[in-house]
């Protein structure tokens, strides 16, 4: 509710920017964006709730007779949310009147020019202009991606369909390769030059291929790897979840063990709980020992591997880490309670073991006495 507020809200700023000054284009194009970016959250919650790209594909596959028998199936399909693309549309096309370089425009032209019950072939020709206009524009290569990536996806099921013997199934292959390099090829672009691009990439590709994939294809750096966990998390991919969060700890370790880095503890400290989150106690126990190794008055350090090492029921070793951080700060009421703990649960222990080991010792030597004494006798 509150994104859809703010959604609205800017909606309507850019509205009264673009009524007070017609003639601003970046305006006019931020606001088509953002009838865009509304309609999506009100389609999300409406009552036939199709996202735009299933919208268009289902147009484009109905091959409408005429741009009014779209309409009326628009009309149905989408209810009061239309308006917001039409408006969309009509700002997109002012502003890149105004404006014929912003090759962003074209791309987003070219989401909602179905509308006009044109051919989806226009969409090709609107994503060339933007690659003409901006070719170093990293939506535009993200945008082109997809594209080719669609085709992939269309030669590939045409491929299933066709006897891999007739003679259409070779050029379908390599059209298919070609394809999917360049889907690859604008998305590498994309990928390296712009975070926004990273999180919507990883988004896009969680639920289609391995997390391994788009590590291997985009060599992602320990930022862009975050957004690669979060967005299989998302995904409910659990075993890419652990994949990438393992790659991020060692790109962590990796850059912790770097000569030139000012604070390793602070990298040390970060593996050190991705490890956690990946359950490898080896792992977590080695991070904390570089970090203090790195940094032996660290009190970050000390309280951190203090709390692991508590929780992972290494209580003797954890009051001495709890204990050496309340030398510098006795105040804290956390940090004193977990040393606290700490040290009854290490007691308790103690006397567990001792209290199973004397049981233990008095059977061997009773043990011993019954047979001396048979001996004896």
């Amino acid at each position: 509710r509150v994104h859809r507020d703010v959604l609205r809200q800017r909606t309507e700023n850019l509205a009264e920017v673009v009524r007070r000054d017609p003639s601003n284009a970046r305006a006019r194009l931020r606001l088509a964006l953002s009838y865009l970016q509304y309609f999506d959250v009100l389609q999300s919650t409406a009552r036939n709730p199709m996202p735009l790209d299933q919208i268009r594909d289902a147009a484009n596959a109905s091959a409408f007779a005429s741009p009014e028998e779209l309409r009326q199936w628009l009309d149905k399909a989408v209810g009061r949310n239309l308006r917001l693309l039409d408006a969309s549309l009509a700002h997109l096309k002012h502003g890149l009147r105004l404006c014929p370089l912003a090759g962003d425009g074209y791309i987003t032209l070219a989401e909602l020019i179905f509308l006009e019950g044109r051919s989806d072939a226009i969409r090709t020709v609107l994503h060339q202009q933007a690659a003409r206009v901006r070719p170093f524009s990293p939506l535009v290569h993200f945008a082109l991606g997809v594209e080719a990536w669609r085709k992939t996806a269309r030669l590939a099921g045409a491929l299933q369909a066709l006897p891999a013997e007739v003679p259409q199934a070779e050029r379908y292959r390599k059209e298919l390769e070609r394809s999917y390099q360049a889907a690859l090829g604008h998305w590498r672009f994309a990928f390296q030059r712009d975070r926004s691009m990273q999180r919507r990439l990883a988004e896009l590709l969680a639920p289609l291929v391995p997390a391994q994939f788009v590590v291997d294809q985009f060599k992602p750096d320990r930022v862009a790897l975050q957004e690669i966990v979060r967005a299989y998390r998302a995904a409910g991919r659990a075993a890419d979840v652990s994949y990438a969060l393992r790659r991020y700890a060692d790109a962590l370790v990796a850059d912790a063990r770097k000569p030139d880095n000012p604070k390793p503890v602070n990298d040390w400290i970060a593996a050190a709980r991705v490890f956690e989150a990946l359950r490898d106690s080896q792992a977590v126990m080695d991070c904390y020992r570089a970090a203090l190794a790195s940094a032996p008055n660290s009190f970050k350090a000390h309280r951190a591997f203090g709390r692991w090492l508590l929780e992972a029921g290494e209580y003797a070793l954890a009051e001495q880490h709890l204990r050496w951080c309340l030398k510098y700060d006795p105040t804290d009421r956390e940090l004193r309670e977990m040393a606290e703990r700490a040290f009854r649960s290490a007691h308790e222990v103690q006397e567990r073991t001792d209290a199973g080991v004397r049981p233990a010792a008095l059977r061997v030597s009773g043990e011993r006495r019954s047979v001396l004494g048979g001996v004896r006798r």
